[in-house]
C-alpha cells in the first residue's frame, strides 16, 4: 500500500494495510509520536530498560481517558503488550490480556474506532501465533479445545478465533464508513521516499477506517490456509459472474450453505468493499478493491476459462475508466497478466505466446505516457524496466580435444551483439574457484587469449534466443568463455557470463572398493587405454585443512595405476599428467569406513486391547519386540517388560 498503519506488537510489527503484489508497504519497527509524553519510553526502550518502560506506558494509559485520546490508548494497549512480552510474558497471555480489555471497552459503549481497530489487531495477532506454532498446531489430535488455554487449540480452533475479531473489526459498518483514514493520525506511518503526491494517493485508496479493517480482513478470509479443517463441501469460486464487475457484481446475492466458510467470507466482503464507493466522485478506491477481488478469484477459480474471463474482466475495467489516473493501474495489471503467459512460449513449439512480452511492453508505455507520475505509471515503468533487461549466458562441453574447433551455446534476451573473450583459468589446488563468488570477477581481470564480437539475430520479442557459436580451436590446458552485451566487461555494471572448458584428452574411471581406489585412464574420444599417464591423488590433510598429495602411480598399458591408492577420508581429487596434457576431476568426498558388520535391527510391536479410546479411559497393551539378524527375525528375549503409559 501507500501507507500502513503500525502496531508493535509481540516483538513484531503488524500492519493494518496487508500488503499485496503490486502495492507497496512501509512498516516501523515502533510508533513513534510527537506526544511529548511518549519520548522517555521511547528513550527507556532504545536502551533496552523495558520493565520501566512498561511502567511508564502503563502511567501515560491511566492519564489517556478522554474520548479523544483514543490514539493515545490504541498505541499504548499495543506497546505494552509488546513491553510485556519482551520482559517474558507468554504471547497467548497477551493476547488474551488485550482480548478482555477489548471486550470490556466494548461492553462500556464500543468506542469506535478503537474497538475495531483492537479486533484487527487481535485477529492478526492470533495469525501471526498461529503461523509461528504451526507445525505443533497441525500435529495435535483434534479433540476438545479448552477455551482458557490456546496451548490446547487445534487448527480449527486457532481460525474460529481469527475469523471471530476479523468479523467483529467490521462493525459498525456505517460508523467505520463515516471515519476518514486521515482521522487515525500518527497511526499512519508513509514511505518517507515516496512524493506527497502519492502518500496522498495512497489515502484515496483506503478513504475509510472501514476500508482499512475491510481489506486487512479481506485477506485474511481469503488465505487458503484458513480452510484447512473446512469440509468437503466448502465455498468454491465457481461462478463466472464472481467476474462481473459493478453492479453486476456488488448486487449480487451471495448464498452458500455454510455462511462462515472463509472464501464466502471473503467474496461477500469484497462485495462490501465495492458497494461502499459505487457513489464516490473518483473510482480510485472503487477500482483497487475491484483490482484485489479480481486477482483473488483469478488465483482460486476453478473456472477452466479463468483466464479469459479475468483479461475480459480487466479489460472492460479499463474502458470504464479512461480519464481517471487509476487508467495506469488497471493498463499495468493487464500488462502483468500477458507478462505470466509469456512463460507458456516455447520457440520449437511455435509463435502462439511469442508477443505476449511486447505486448505488455506497449501497455506499460501507454500508462507512463497518458498518466505520466502517477503510481500506475510508475508501476508500468517498473516493469517496463524488467522486461527490457538484458541477459547473456553460456554453455560449453566439459572438455573438448585439442587443435579441434567446438561450438558453445548462448542463450541471451535483449541484446543484438555479444561480446566473447577466452582466458586462460587453471585449476588452482584446494579450490574450486568456477563456483567462488570473486571468480567472475577475476576473469574479466585476465588478459585475454582471444577476443571477439558477434552479432545475433533479434526481433524485439523480448524473449530469450539460442544461438551456437564456433571457437576456434585452442591448445591443451583449462579455459573460461567470457561473453558481455558490452566490449569493455565492466563488472557491475554489464551482463557477463562465462563458463570453463577444458582442453584435454584424458578422461578417467573411477571405482571405490574399500578404501582403495579402481583407476583407469582413457582416450577421452576414442576410449583407448592410455599408458605412461601419471596418477596423482589429492586428500584432505585433517589437521592442516588442506589437499595434499597422498601418492601417485603410472598407468601401465591397459590405462591402470601400477601401485594401489588408498584414499583417506573427507574430501580428495584425481590429477592426470601426460606431458602438457594435465586434467583433474571435481572435488569429491568419501568415508573409508570399509565393510561394515551386520547390526542387530530391533523392532517393538504395541497392541492396544481397542482402536480408539475417549478421554479418561484405561488404555491395556501388550508388546513384542524382535531382532532381525542378516536375513532372519526373531523374538528379542530378555527385554525389561516393565512400561507405566503416560
Amino acid at each position: 500500500m501507500r501507507f500502513v498503519i503500525t502496531m508493535a506488537w509481540a516483538m513484531l510489527v503488524i500492519a493494518l494495510l496487508p500488503g499485496c503484489g503490486t502495492n507497496k508497504q512501509v512498516v516501523d519497527d515502533r510508533l513513534r509520536s510527537t506526544d511529548p509524553r511518549w519520548a522517555g519510553v521511547d528513550s527507556l526502550m532504545s536502551i533496552g530498560q523495558y520493565a520501566t518502560a512498561l511502567e511508564g506506558t502503563e502511567r501515560i494509559l491511566q492519564e489517556a481517558t478522554t474520548p479523544e485520546d483514543w490514539r493515545t490508548r490504541f498505541k499504548a494497549y499495543l506497546l505494552r503488550g509488546q513491553l510485556k512480552q519482551m520482559t517474558g510474558a507468554d504471547a497467548y497471555a497477551v493476547l488474551a490480556e488485550l482480548e478482555r480489555t477489548t471486550d470490556s471497552l466494548q461492553a462500556a459503549g464500543n468506542e469506535v474506532p478503537l474497538v475495531p481497530l483492537l479486533h484487527s489487531v487481535l485477529a492478526e495477532g492470533w495469525w501471526n501465533t498461529y503461523q509461528q506454532d504451526r507445525w505443533r498446531i497441525l500435529e495435535r489430535t483434534n479433540l476438545e479445545d479448552n477455551a482458557a488455554d490456546p496451548a490446547t487449540w487445534s487448527q480449527r480452533a486457532f481460525m474460529a478465533r481469527v475469523l471471530l475479531h476479523a468479523q467483529a473489526s467490521l462493525e459498525p459498518r456505517d460508523s467505520l464508513q463515516r471515519i476518514p483514514t486521515g482521522d487515525l493520525g500518527e497511526l499512519l506511518r508513509f514511505d518517507p521516499n515516496l512524493p506527497s503526491t502519492q502518500q496522498r494517493t495512497g489515502v484515496a485508496l483506503r478513504p475509510t477506517v472501514f476500508d482499512v479493517v475491510g481489506h486487512r480482513a479481506a485477506a485474511l478470509f481469503a488465505n487458503s490456509e484458513t480452510r484447512l479443517a473446512e469440509p468437503a463441501w466448502r465455498f468454491r469460486l465457481d461462478d463466472p459472474r464472481q467476474f462481473a464487475l459493478f453492479e453486476e457484481f456488488v448486487y449480487k446475492p451471495l448464498r452458500h450453505r455454510d455462511s462462515t466458510a472463509w472464501e464466502f467470507q471473503a467474496l461477500r466482503l469484497q462485495q462490501q468493499l465495492e458497494l461502499a464507493h459505487m457513489s464516490d466522485d473518483r473510482p480510485d478506491a472503487l477500482v483497487d478493491a475491484i483490482l484485489s477481488r479480481l486477482a483473488h478469484v483469478h488465483a482460486h477459480s476453478v473456472l477452466p476459462d479463468k483466464d479469459s474471463l479475468y483479461l475480459a474482466a480487466l479489460e472492460k475495467l479499463r474502458t470504464r475508466v479512461p480519464e481517471d489516473s487509476c487508467w495506469s493501474e488497471v493498463s499495468t495489471v493487464i500488462a502483468q497478466w500477458h507478462h505470466e503467459q509469456s512463460v507458456k512460449y516455447d520457440r520449437l513449439a511455435g509463435d502462439t505466446w511469442k508477443n505476449e512480452k511486447r505486448t505488455a511492453r506497449d501497455l506499460c508505455k501507454e500508462a507512463i505516457a497518458k498518466f505520466p507520475g502517477a503510481f500506475g505509471a510508475q508501476q508500468a515503468a517498473a516493469l517496463k524496466f524488467a522486461l527490457e533487461q538484458p541477459a547473456v549466458n553460456v554453455q560449453c562441453e566439459t572438455a573438448t580435444p585439442p587443435d579441434q574447433a567446438f561450438k558453445v551455446a548462448v542463450r541471451y534476451t535483449n541484446t543484438s551483439r555479444i561480446w566473447l573473450r577466452v582466458v586462460k583459468d587453471p585449476e588452482e589446488l584446494g579450490r574450486e574457484r568456477r563456483w567462488d563468488h570473486d571468480h567472475g570477477l577475476w576473469l574479466t581481470q585476465q588478459k585475454p587469449v582471444r577476443e571477439w564480437s558477434v552479432d545475433l539475430p533479434d526481433d524485439g520479442d523480448l524473449n530469450e534466443h539460442l544461438a551456437e557459436l564456433p571457437i576456434d580451436a585452442l591448445p591443451l590446458g583449462r579455459y573460461s568463455i567470457l561473453i558481455s552485451n558490452a566490449a569493455e566487461f565492466t563488472a557491475k555494471r554489464d551482463v557477463i557470463a562465462h563458463a570453463p572448458v577444458q582442453v584435454t584428452r584424458l578422461s578417467l574411471v573411477e571405482r571405490r572398493v574399500r578404501n582403495e581406489l579402481d583407476l583407469l585412464v582413457l582416450d577421452r574420444w576414442t576410449g583407448v587405454p592410455q599408458p605412461g599417464v601419471k596418477v596423482i591423488l589429492f586428500a584432505d590433510n585433517q589437521r592442516a585443512q588442506e589437499l595434499v598429495r597422498m601418492g601417485e602411480s603410472i598407468t601401465d598399458a591397459e590405462g591402470r595405476p601400477s601401485l594401489k591408492l588408498f584414499g583417506a577420508n573427507g574430501r580428495y581429487s584425481i590429477r592426470l599428467e601426460q606431458g602438457e596434457d594435465q586434467w583433474a576431476t571435481s572435488y569429491g568426498y568419501a568415508w573409508w569406513g570399509g565393510e561394515q558388520g551386520v547390526i542387530d535391527s530391533l523392532r517393538t510391536f504395541l497392541f492396544t486391547d481397542r482402536a480408539i479410546y475417549r478421554p479418561g479411559q484405561e488404555v491395556f497393551f501388550k508388546g513384542i519386540v524382535s531382532v532381525k539378524r542378516g536375513k532372519t527375525t526373531e523374538v528379542k528375549a530378555g527385554v525389561c517388560d516393565a512400561c507405566q503409559l503416560l
